[in-house]
């Protein structure tokens, strides 16, 4: 009898005297010794014959015999030696003999060779090539009547020649299957899955997805669903890292051709909602006690049930605010690191690795100042002096789930532990000449600041709330708790002035709060703001190189977008007028992951890059400058960690978004342009804000230059919404977020707030001073925007690298770009 390999499963169903009583030939494809297993449980005394040959061949010119006392081989099974009038080399790609045991592809020679392709001569020439180790035709032997005894014919198939002369098929020379440069052996992946108990049979092809990335999938008959945990981890421990299957999927049967060979291409792609539910299935498990930590603290931060230990944390929509988030949920877990860490590492199993080779965190080091007494104003404070008008309403808001039977005193207890541990909300100004000082603990009374109020009475206290904070006193703090009533969870509304918080001290405060409220000691807050800050003074000298940086993105081409510059006198925040956009899940979660994934960068470099191409499109103008507001807290002296640290650490930095000479339409070549000019930023760009408030000697030069008119501020994510004590509301609620004195001066005529809800939506507010911005333009700038972030969800990236992701070596864009047209599919 003979069959294809993929015929195996259907042998049991013939009548047992049509089986092969002495000889079984198969081919066609290639073969793994763990799918003849079964079949030879139940036909231990019929010889196995692998038989391989092209049809060029006349079929058949090798073949390697398992005798019944044989032991079955693992992996590819060998294709065995050349038969007796046939040739069989292995060459290198200048047709000259490969060493014993080295890849090549293989040639074959003999009387069986065809005389070549039916009126298709280039690729008889290609194809059938002379045979120059083979004897000429009259030497040694008489000629076939074909007469091609010195021609042999270029299979195409890659070989090696073992030790004892076998030959051993790795694959195809016209399809090798990479990933990322190595080379994936199919047959080895195929043989390993076969040899799982729960698989009868396998095959593995390399997809691209969505983005274009190369993924190795295994399709395995015979198993279930919940078997593929167990044959992943089964793959983890017999192949390398690169040739374990990330996707899995079960076939009642593999696809067969109308001649019995496997239908690669009829291999059904994984189903995306298949690829995201068996990230279990393709991740090994956990191993140590910090991969367990942090896989949780994760799923937690992204709001994401399934992590596995090798997953992205950018990948899976992480951003730079919601990386600090969990480097301070690691610390308090015990691990020590640091934002940089998450950028360099990204995944879990990597992460771990790092935090086992450190010790514990500790306090703050010796050698830092003292967490009180008078502090040096930061460059965000500077900011909001030269701003000028009131300020004691410059605000920020958080309403909070309380436990059912909550009373004042226990409240009031928490606060105090709150405003004790945390430095910053202690914090006061001078009323003339804005001198900071942060007093010691228990110089603030939590009792004070609390107002219990009914609940009928909540909209009234939303109004006021904001009122009542007076930072040259150091009342930088409010709570009113809504008292629901005995047994039921009440309300508690937090109101802190900006001075003293920003978006990532939120989830300091949520978190330590509920810690206090169950009289858990708090965990340390790492370097305090009073030893931050007068960092920054003694940086700021440091920093005067970077002047021509800052001097050349100002000085450039900046045409006025709007009818003016702002003028604090007359445009003011109680006067700006504010449009809503909004993008759904779907959109945002490809823009969060697929797109930035494709091109190594993160959500900022994407919204930026379509609010540069929105603005080219509405004025025609190739540059945009424009401040990007930042989180701040950046890496910028040894042993400091703010990660637990509340205060308003917010930096702006000035850019220039140059699309000269870009292509309208080429939204990839853009989004790579604005990432490469947002990278070569020093530090994020925090220097700026230092040599422009904290240096006398740079102070007045970058004083001098143009302010941008427009002003941009991307929040990150969101923590996903949850019930509980001391969650955010669950009900929609009026305006909270951040508060002006309607008397306030407006920073930019134009300024976009953008975040991602709990939910997974892309939100954005879009603010403008009317005697500066018309809305018609505002609107159809936001409307482009929208529409360029859609088009680039929509569309499948190419994606690629850039120079900042190579930095090991000096390579141009355009050289990156033909390296990648040439090779891409390997790097991926």
């Amino acid at each position: 009898l003979k069959a294809t390999p993929s015929h195996l499963p259907l042998l049991p169903a013939l009548p047992h005297d049509l089986s092969p009583a002495e000889e079984f030939m198969l081919g066609g494809e290639a073969l793994v010794g763990e799918a003849l297993r079964a079949w030879r449980q139940d036909h231990p005394r019929v010889r196995l014959i692998n038989h391989y040959g092209p049809t060029e061949l006349t079929v058949g010119c090798t073949d390697h015999r398992i005798e019944p006392g044989d032991d079955l081989p693992t992996g590819p099974v060998p294709i065995g030696r050349p038969m007796w009038n046939t040739r069989a080399y292995v060459l290198d790609g200048r047709l000259n003999p490969v060493p014993v045991g080295v890849e090549g592809e293989l040639y074959v020679a003999g009387d069986h060779v065809a005389r070549g392709y039916w009126n298709r001569p280039g690729l008889t020439a290609e194809r059938f090539v002379a045979d120059r180790f083979g004897p000429p035709p009259g030497v040694g032997a008489a000629p076939t009547p074909s007469g091609q005894w010195g021609r042999m014919y270029r299979t195409g198939d890659l070989a090696v020649r073992r030790a004892d002369g076998t030959l051993e098929l790795r694959g195809r020379a016209d399809g090798q299957l990479k990933i990322r440069g190595l080379r994936i052996e199919p047959g080895e992946v195929e043989g390993v899955l076969t040899a799982h108990p729960a698989v009868t049979q396998a095959a593995v092809v390399v997809r691209e997805d969505g983005t274009g990335v190369r993924r190795l999938v295994g399709y395995v008959v015979g198993a279930t669903e919940a078997d593929l945990p167990a044959v992943h981890a089964h793959c983890a421990r017999q192949l390398p890292a690169h040739m374990v299957p990330e996707a899995l999927v079960v076939l009642d049967a593999l696809p067969m051709t109308g001649n019995g060979k496997l239908d690669r291409a009829a291999l059904p792609a994984p189903a995306r909602e298949t690829a995201g539910a068996s990230r279990a299935a393709r991740t090994r498990e956990v191993r140590t006690r910090e991969e367990g930590i942090l896989q949780t603290l994760f799923a937690e931060v992204l709001g994401t049930a399934e992590v596995g230990v090798d997953d992205g944390f950018f990948d899976l929509g992480g951003d730079s605010i919601t990386s600090i988030h969990l480097v301070s949920r690691a610390l308090a877990a015990g691990l020590k690191l640091t934002p940089r860490d998450v950028f360099e590492q990204r995944t879990v199993a990597g992460l771990a690795a790092l935090a086992a080779t450190r010790p514990a965190p500790d306090g703050p080091s010796g050698d830092e100042e003292p967490a009180v007494g008078d502090l040096p104003l930061t460059p965000a404070m500077h900011r909001l002096r030269e701003r000028g008008g009131p300020i004691g309403s410059f605000s920020q808001s958080a309403l909070l789930v309380t436990p059912a039977g909550a009373d004042e005193k226990r409240l009031t207890a928490a606060l105090q532990a709150l405003v004790d541990h945390h430095h910053a909300l202690r914090m006061r100004l001078g009323a003339d000449d804005w001198a900071a000082v942060v007093p010691p603990p228990g110089t603030v009374d939590a009792g004070a600041l609390l107002e219990r109020v009914a609940v009928q009475d909540f909209v009234l206290a939303l109004s006021q709330v904001e009122h009542q904070l007076h930072p040259h006193t150091g009342e930088l703090l409010r709570a009113i708790w809504f008292d629901a009533g005995p047994g039921r969870p009440g309300r508690l509304l937090l109101t802190v002035h900006h001075l003293a918080v920003d978006a990532v001290s939120w989830n300091i405060l949520r978190a330590d709060l509920a810690a206090a409220w169950r009289g858990e000691e708090l965990s340390a807050p790492g370097t305090s703001f009073r030893h931050w800050s007068l960092l920054l003074e003694r940086t700021a000298s440091e920093r005067a190189a970077e002047l021509d940086v800052w001097r050349r993105m100002l000085e450039g081409p900046a045409p006025l977008l709007g009818a003016r510059r702002p003028d604090p006198e007359r445009d003011v925040v109680g006067d700006m007028r504010h449009l809503m956009r909004e993008l759904p899940a779907e959109i945002t979660t490809e823009l969060l992951t697929t797109v930035t994934a494709a091109f190594h960068t993160g959500p900022e470099d994407v919204l930026l890059a379509a609010l540069a191409i929105a603005f080219r499109r509405r004025w025609g103008h190739p540059a945009l400058l424009l401040d990007i507001e930042r989180h701040g807290r950046e890496e910028i002296g040894d042993g400091v960690d703010v990660s637990r640290t509340v205060g308003w650490f917010t930096s702006v930095v000035p850019v220039r978004l140059d699309l000269t000479g870009a292509d309208p339409g080429d939204r990839a070549h853009a989004l790579k342009s604005v990432k490469e000019q947002l990278r070569s930023l020093p530090d994020h760009g925090i220097g700026h804000g230092l040599l422009r408030h904290l240096n006398p000697g740079t102070r007045p030069v970058l004083a001098a230059l143009p302010v941008p008119e427009v002003g941009f501020n991307y929040l990150g994510r969101a923590a996903r919404s949850a019930d509980g004590d001391w969650s955010p509301v669950p009900e929609p609620l009026p305006d909270l977020g951040a508060s002006h004195d309607p008397a306030m001066p407006v920073a930019h005529g134009l300024e976009i707030t953008a975040a991602t809800t709990g939910d997974g939506r892309l939100t954005a507010t879009w603010s403008w001073s009317p005697g500066i911005w018309a809305e018609e333009d505002v609107r159809a700038l936001a409307d482009l925007w929208c529409e360029e972030l859609t088009a680039q969800a929509d569309g499948t990236p190419a994606g690629g690298y850039t120079p900042s992701d190579l930095p090991l070596v000096a390579l141009s864009q355009a050289e990156i770009d033909e390296l990648e047209a040439e090779f891409g599919s390997e790097w991926r």
